[in-house]
């Protein structure tokens, strides 16, 4: 899957729950359409805002990772890298990173 086809479908997407992979945190996340960025809510946490270009940057990375879920690998990127690898698992589902 490419990039921007990935960003389309987290814009269609409605509030939905997910599970951060590592620690099975739960948290739920939405596009917010006025910011162009997704608002990640974990349940014990504030709300945090993770714009576009970090996922980009996520993205690049683990499209030459041999374990692109692997998301230790993305501290240096973003504080909330185990929130938007789990998104990205999820749209993903067994599509190749492009």
């Amino acid at each position: 899957m490419d990039f921007e086809v990935f960003w389309k479908l987290i814009q269609k997407g409605t509030e939905t729950e997910l599970v951060t992979l590592s620690q099975r945190k739960p948290f739920l996340f939405r596009f917010d359409n006025s910011s162009n960025s997704v608002e990640i809510i974990p349940n014990s946490k504030s709300p945090r805002v993770s714009q576009k270009i970090k996922f980009k940057n996520v993205w690049d990375v683990a499209k030459k990772s041999t374990d692109p879920f692997f998301v230790t690998q993305y501290a240096k990127i973003t504080f909330n890298s185990s929130y938007i690898v789990a998104i990205m698992k999820h749209f993903l589902k067994d599509e190749k990173i492009e």
